[in-house]
């Protein structure tokens, strides 16, 4: 598959759920269903995410969420061997030996297949299973600099941190790169490198690191834990990245942070002064009632998806066209049809909680040229200014962005999205995909 038009669904990865919480996991799969066209996520999140097995169980009768958007088409897994069930994926990542498998996969397994059972359209994306080479590759160009990049030096938090981290970042990597050649050939595990870094925090080495929030939570120096977090955030980023590239979708930075925010600006050029001032840009700032993503949580989640499906996707559709400047496209229209989604949403809201409505404020952006570091410290700086009150959704596209901020109290769950088109770097070869 070529160009695929959607987003990594980074939520999905256990060693992220330290940073993300289980209300901003529940968040970002709204809001990723509600704002993206499509998200994509690879065969061992499935059987690694506590907060999805966690969710499934909160609905026993197999309606949830999560399983009526896999039926629907809007959650695409991407699986290592040619097959459309969920336990022979689960069998062959067992054989392999994988970290991090949750007791209950099996069980989680059984619930997916059996949303497949009730459609046959079913086409999960198979990928290259061998990943780890572009993964090192990856870490190496993106941590293994002797300084932080240009555009983050200035945090000294995050300088300090950069020093601390940097053993983890240059000797137990090569530690983990050896470990690995020895059990598949080459490349770099993941599981791997967190082990080494977690046997050098003291972690017991007669155990293997399955969960990184294990580690951190016996870290005592605060420093060291501070540092800690902030290096396990970048390995998980490259892994996310370096997958995300090799499937061809939109890498996914959940729960980033700006001025920690090494992996997203690694993948861009560093762009021009001179070509900044020269960029044409154009905002759109609107404010429309919409209800909370816990409010709209509580609407049928079939009634939900439709509205999203028969109405959203005309807007989601109209904005791409805004940004690739289509004559036939006037920010006029962008608005109204994202009113026209607003307003299906209150009236079905409406009729299962009582004043559904809040203020959801968006600022959309376009731009001439393709995204660069200028333009995405741009979005994520004016995403940091936003009152502690609000909380924002990013999708950063090489053509703009797109920020959705509702009134709420948790401030520091901010997603972020960057497509693979605005990737201007030598990456790893990408392998053949099949539908």
């Amino acid at each position: 598959m070529k160009d695929a038009q959607g987003s990594f669904l980074g939520i999905l990865d256990r060693q992220m759920e330290a940073f993300i919480g289980r209300d901003g996991w529940q968040r970002s799969l709204l809001c990723g269903l509600l704002f993206e066209k499509h998200l994509f996520a690879p065969d061992i999140f499935f059987f690694i995410s506590s907060y999805l097995q966690n969710h499934l169980q909160s609905f026993p009768s197999g309606d949830s969420l999560f399983e009526v958007a896999l039926r629907r088409g809007l959650i695409v897994p991407a699986f290592r061997v040619n097959t459309g069930s969920f336990i022979e994926v689960l069998q062959e990542i067992q054989k392999e030996g994988i970290l991090g498998v949750q007791d209950g996969a099996a069980d989680v397994a059984r619930r997916l297949d059996a949303v497949f059972q009730q459609q046959s359209s079913f086409a999960p994306l198979n990928f290259d299973v061998d990943l780890g080479e572009g993964y090192e590759n990856f870490s190496r160009r993106t941590l293994m600099g002797e300084s932080l990049p240009e555009v983050l030096q200035e945090d000294s938090a995050a300088r300090e941190a950069w020093e601390i981290s940097k053993p983890w970042r240059f000797d137990l990597l090569d530690a983990a790169c050896r470990q690995t050649e020895m059990e598949v050939g080459g490349g770099l595990r993941r599981g791997n490198w967190m082990c080494q870094v977690g046997w050098s925090l003291g972690w017991p080495r007669e155990k293997k690191v399955h969960d990184i929030t294990l580690v951190l939570n016996s870290i005592s120096d605060v420093k060291t834990r501070w540092a800690a977090e902030l290096f396990f955030r970048w390995m998980n980023e490259c892994y996310q990245a370096n997958f995300a590239l090799s499937l061809q979708v939109v890498p996914n930075f959940p729960a980033s942070v700006s001025k920690f925010a090494i992996v997203p600006y690694s993948l861009l050029s560093p762009g021009s002064n001179e070509a900044r001032e020269q960029r044409e840009q154009e905002e759109i700032d609107l404010t429309v009632a919409l209800p909370p993503p816990h409010m709209l949580a509580q609407v049928p989640v079939d009634t939900l998806l439709a509205i999203r499906e028969e109405v959203g996707s005309d807007y989601l559709s109209a904005l791409e066209k805004w940004r690739l400047r289509d004559s036939g496209m006037s920010a006029e229209k962008v608005e109204t049809l994202l009113e026209q989604y607003a307003s299906q949403l209150r009236l079905r809201c409406s009729k299962e909680v009582p004043n559904p409505e809040t203020r959801l404020e968006l600022k959309l952006k376009r731009w001439s040229g393709i995204l660069d570091q200028e333009m995405l410290q741009h979005a994520l700086d004016f995403a940091s200014l936003i009152k502690p009150a609000l909380v924002p959704f990013i999708v950063v596209t090489k053509l703009g962005f797109s920020i959705y901020r509702w009134l709420d109290h948790r401030p520091e769950n901010v997603h972020v999205v960057i497509p693979r088109q605005s990737v201007n770097l030598v990456s790893p070869a990408l392998p053949t995909l099949r539908r």
